[in-house]
């Protein structure tokens, strides 16, 4: 998960020098980071879909729920007012693609 989230918010990306092989590149790199996307997205939400089965007291559920949700929210794709689990079922691969056009000021 860190790697993947370390690769969406980098922002240097070396390209070569000719016009073509720059723009074949940046086509490639962004159908990777898409599916690269998509795929973080989907074990997230299949992990707080397991996690929604389970009650609401499970020791589980409330340790790696609240797991899910800091991560979210550190990488800047949750709100402090969304952070329940039911929310994680509704983000999109363009949240995660917007999160990564940001720049992050502290």
């Amino acid at each position: 998960f860190e790697p993947i989230m370390r690769l969406l918010t980098s922002s240097r990306i070396i390209f070569p020098h000719s016009g073509s092989g720059r723009l074949l590149l940046c086509r490639a790199l962004s159908h990777l980071l898409v599916s690269i996307v998509k795929y973080t997205l989907a074990k997230i939400r299949k992990a707080a879909r397991e996690l929604l089965t389970l009650e609401d007291k499970d020791p589980r559920r409330l340790f790696e729920g609240n797991a899910i949700l800091r991560r979210l929210d550190r990488i800047g794709v949750l709100d402090e007012n969304r952070m329940k689990l039911d929310y994680v079922l509704s983000l999109k691969t363009e949240d995660f693609l917007e999160r990564r056009l940001q720049t992050q000021v502290f």
